[in-house]
């Protein structure tokens, strides 16, 4: 029987290796192109922290506000997000501009207040003199709305959160308040910088009254230590037990009641 060689064109040989060859390229140039962007992004977040450390050296708090801000590299290409709209945005933009190897930067802004309510609502329409009722006299005074990124605004967001819970008779808490003090943390580093606070810790009515003051002031002081490791600024914090001496529910008579007054309050000082 005959035997047939096949041969392929010598082109074919060529087509094979350029591709391999490509192939070989690419694949080698991914994880160096995935580390050039990592060390960007890291070089980037420094930046941010050396800026802010640089014109506040004490706020541990700020520059762990700055380079929480997501950072994202595509290439020598970056996107900065969550920066909060005006001065911040341009400060972030100024900061990063010496940034070496940053061929480029986008900025992406957010509401400087997430929970703060947009637009006004709509005046009434007025049903004419004939069928309008007189409008009653209002019993009491509606307290304003405080203004979005104020320091009452910061008090009004921690109002709203879940309580912090103490273990019964001690100046610990539960493991589950670890992250209503984390949301406490960011609201205050994320207000003004100037502003000051009060911790203010209250008790139940149950028990001896002086006991009840002291255990109040040492939750409160370990309540102001623990925010102060967290990157709070120290300046900003003072704390004060008042025990039984502020309840919001006299005389106590469930369980309820008593869950009221035990809380922490953060108050506004200046």
């Amino acid at each position: 029987m005959a035997r047939h060689d096949r041969r392929f064109p010598a082109w074919v040989a060529w087509v094979a290796a350029v591709v391999g060859l490509g192939l070989v390229a690419t694949a080698q140039m991914l994880p160096v192109r995935a580390n050039i962007e990592d060390d960007l992004e890291t070089r980037v977040k420094a930046a941010l922290a050396d800026a802010v450390a640089a014109t506040d050296p004490e706020s541990r708090g700020y520059v762990e506000y700055y380079t929480d801000f997501p950072v994202a590299c595509t290439g020598r290409d970056c996107v900065v997000s969550d920066v909060p709209e005006g001065a911040d945005a341009t400060a972030v933009t100024g900061i990063l501009a010496g940034v070496k190897g940053l061929r480029s930067l986008t900025v992406e802004t957010i509401a400087g207040d997430e929970d703060a309510e947009e637009g006004a609502e709509a005046e009434p329409e007025d049903p004419g003199d004939d069928e309008a009722e007189p409008t009653p006299e209002p019993t009491e005074s509606v307290p304003a709305e405080p203004e979005p990124g104020s320091a009452e605004a910061v008090a009004a967001k921690v109002a709203a959160m879940d309580q912090i819970v103490f273990v019964a008779g001690k100046a610990e808490w539960t493991d589950a308040s670890d992250a209503i003090l984390a949301k406490i943390k960011t609201a205050i580093v994320r207000g003004p910088r100037e502003a000051t606070y009060e911790i203010a810790v209250h008790t139940d009515l149950d028990g001896d009254a002086a006991a009840a003051l002291k255990l109040s002031q040492r939750r409160a002081d370990a309540v102001r230590a623990e925010l102060i490791d967290r990157g709070v600024p120290a300046r900003q914090l003072t704390a004060v037990g008042y025990g039984q001496t502020t309840p919001v529910v006299d005389p106590e008579k469930t369980d309820d009641d008593r869950a009221a007054n035990r809380r922490v309050v953060l108050v506004v000082v200046s």
